[in-house]
This record gives C-alpha cells, sequence and structure tokens, in this order.
C-alpha cells in the first residue's frame, strides 16, 4: 500500500522457488492520485527527488504565504534545458513538466525575469507533455554534485551555515533560507571543456576550476513584481542586482553586476565526493 502525499510504498521480491516472498520499503512509488500533488512538491525544491524535480526555477521567486514571504531556495537546480528555456538538437524544447522557464527581457529600459504565472500553470493541461527524457540522466552523482556547485555559490554570496547558527540560534535554518530565498536562479549549465567564458573568468580571477563537474550559475536578487501587461500568463520580476558565477563545488569564480571576478575556496568540502 502507499501513503497518499507520499513516496514510500511496500515493494515485493521473489527470489526463489519455495522461498517467502520478501518485502521491503521503496522510496520510488508515487502515492499521490493527484498530479498537481507533483507541482507542489517540486515547488519545495525536489521534495520527491524520485519523482518531482525542483521547479523553483521555473517559477517567480517572490512566493508569498500568508502575511509573509516563504523561504523556497533552489536547492537542486535543473539545467536551462531540463526546464525549456533551450532547445535540444533535434527535439526542440523539453520541459519535464511541460512549462517553459523563466526568459530575461528588457522592459522599459529595466531587466527583468518574465516567469509563467504559477497560479495559471495547471499541470492537468500540461500532462500530454510531461517528459522525463532529459531528468531520467541525472543520476546519484550529478544530483550531489549539483547541491554541493549551489551550496558553494551561495557561501560565496555570503551565507555561511555556522554564521547563522551562532546569530540565531534555533532559528538559525529558517533564516539560512530566508537569505537564499533572497537570490533566484535564471540560468544553470553544465559548462564544457574549452568553454570560453570559464576561461576568460579563471583568467581574470587568477585560478582554475578542477574536477569533472563544474556549472555556470546566473543568479540575480530579485527586485519588485509586476503582471505583464501583455501577456496574462506571465509576471515580471525585476533584477535588483545581477550575478555570474562558476563552480566545481570547492572553488567559486564571482562576478556582481559586471564587475571584478573573484575567487572563492573558502567553501567546506569532503574530498569524498566527485
Amino acid at each position: 500500500m502507499t501513503d497518499p502525499g507520499w513516496e514510500i510504498s511496500q515493494g515485493l521480491v521473489y527470489n526463489e522457488p519455495g522461498a517467502p516472498l520478501q518485502r521491503f520499503m521503496q522510496a520510488y512509488s508515487l502515492g499521490t492520485p493527484f498530479l498537481e500533488d507533483a507541482k507542489l512538491c517540486a515547488a519545495l525544491g525536489s521534495y520527491w527527488p524520485s519523482v518531482a524535480p525542483d521547479a523553483t526555477r521555473t517559477f517567480t521567486p517572490l512566493k508569498d504565504a500568508p502575511g509573509f514571504p516563504y523561504p523556497w531556495p533552489t536547492i537542486v537546480p535543473l539545467t536551462d534545458a531540463e526546464i525549456g528555456m533551450e532547445e535540444v538538437r533535434g527535439l526542440g524544447r523539453l520541459p519535464w513538466d511541460g512549462i517553459t522557464g523563466p526568459e530575461a527581457r528588457t522592459v522599459g529600459g529595466s531587466a527583468v525575469v518574465a516567469y509563467q504565472d504559477i497560479d495559471r500553470a495547471d499541470y492537468i493541461t500540461t500532462q500530454d507533455r510531461l517528459t522525463a527524457h532529459l531528468t531520467a540522466r541525472v543520476d546519484l552523482a550529478e544530483t550531489k554534485a549539483r547541491v554541493l556547485a549551489m551550496s558553494a555559490v551561495y557561501w560565496s554570496l555570503g551565507i555561511h551555515d555556522p554564521e547563522f547558527v551562532t546569530r540565531f540560534g534555533e532559528r538559525a535554518v529558517i533564516e539560512i533560507l530566508k537569505a537564499k530565498s533572497a537570490w533566484a536562479v535564471l540560468s544553470f549549465t553544465v559548462v564544457g571543456p574549452g568553454d570560453t567564458g570559464l576561461a576568460e573568468a579563471e583568467r581574470a580571477a587568477g585560478g582554475r576550476l578542477a574536477g569533472p563537474r563544474r556549472y555556470e550559475f546566473r543568479i540575480y536578487r530579485p527586485g519588485a513584481e509586476s503582471r505583464d501587461p501583455a501577456d496574462i500568463q506571465k509576471v515580471l520580476v525585476e533584477i535588483a542586482e545581477d550575478v555570474t558565477a562558476y563552480t566545481d563545488g570547492r572553488t567559486v569564480l564571482l562576478r556582481r553586476d559586471g564587475g571584478p571576478w573573484t575567487r572563492d575556496t573558502t567553501i567546506p568540502t569532503s574530498t569524498s565526493t566527485s
């Protein structure tokens, strides 16, 4: 049986004739009969990593709960291709949930990001476009690498968890979430060999990234949110501060608002990760 709202269920395995059935708990079953539940859990930063990827990049970062902004920072970022911001050769756009990710625009001389209005994004209407073609390729090692890369960038933005624990005590967790939610990931891509942008950042920052997995982030601090007057489906969020970062999970190369590149090697890491 499956507990509705969760993905924990009972699995069975039969090994050989005459042996009893072996029962075990599994974490890859989808317990809810409601497709919209996948949207809710994805919006919470991959709450169900087996079935609902992190959708915090797809919708506006200014998510209001009753009385206060609810902190939903990106935890396991999906790439631009995985949320349909860029095309896959020969296949077009393949957003995992059928909803295309954000788009950077200039409106009235100001830099903004256009998002699909989450209140007008109904997964029931996109179920024929749901696809795991790209997200199914994200294995455990890649998931861990993305979590560490995202964490490293937050650290380089000045969000140091131990300092929050010292300052806030038992409230440290919620304060860390709030601090991370003050930033939104606009773009996330895997950096391949010979990337010219990374090479320039390494030259300017005076250090190189290492390891098999390297990523580029474009992160911004959200300003005011408004409705798109030309499209009822869209909301616009101002870019108050624009940041570009490259990281391998151990070192971060960071540039704020087109300023000089800096290199941060203070990120706490484990040598056991790859």
